[in-house]
């Protein structure tokens, strides 16, 4: 696949400050949901109804072609802390002897 540098520095040129960090934020929820879904095997019907969006939208969710609100960040934010601890019950990384266990 070959990147179309010029197209994309054209694009960059052509927006203020702004959308750039609207964009930067787009991106960083787009890398958190992907991260999230490959992180934690989820689904296209997990990443739908955790998030509440049809599935006709979720391309455009997971690639970060999405408007995003506070809710969608906030629902990131507790879905990666819920599975993170899911996993952390699973697969617990030191087992800590009990005074009775001596």
């Amino acid at each position: 696949m070959k990147i179309d540098t010029k197209k994309i520095g054209t694009f960059l040129k052509s927006i203020d400050d702004a959308e750039y960090i609207y964009m930067q934020h787009c991106m960083e929820m787009r890398n958190g949901i992907n991260n999230l879904i490959k992180r934690h095997n989820l689904s296209k019907q997990d990443v739908c109804e955790r998030f509440k969006i049809k599935p006709a939208k979720y391309n455009d969710y997971v690639k970060g072609n999405y408007n995003y609100s506070v809710m969608d960040m906030a629902c990131l934010n507790a879905a990666f802390m819920e599975l993170e601890a899911e996993k952390l019950k699973d697969n617990v990384p030191v087992q800590v002897a009990g005074s009775n266990d001596r």
